[in-house]
């Protein structure tokens, strides 16, 4: 959580609750696909492939510069360009 410690909560509460949508849809979206299809496999390369493309989003667009922060006279911490 250091890429921003201004906004720590912010970003967390939208990590879980996307996170926590997969939970949601989840089984709804295999109950769909069992029934339609009459087994198992579609839901797990569906589970797979989306699996690839999120790896391939995050290796492709996430990176991790360090931060220097200092902290400011009113005890803020502000980050400062490395």
């Amino acid at each position: 959580m250091e890429l921003s410690p201004k906004f720590v909560g912010s970003i967390i509460g939208v990590a879980n609750t996307t996170a926590n949508a997969a939970g949601l849809f989840g089984p709804i979206t295999a109950g769909y696909l069992i029934s339609g299809e009459g087994n198992w496999s579609t839901p797990f390369y569906l589970a797979a492939f989306l699996a690839v493309i999120c790896g391939a989003i995050y290796f492709f667009l996430v990176k991790a510069d360090r931060l220097d922060i200092e902290v400011d006279s009113s005890g803020e911490e502000e980050p400062q360009p490395a």
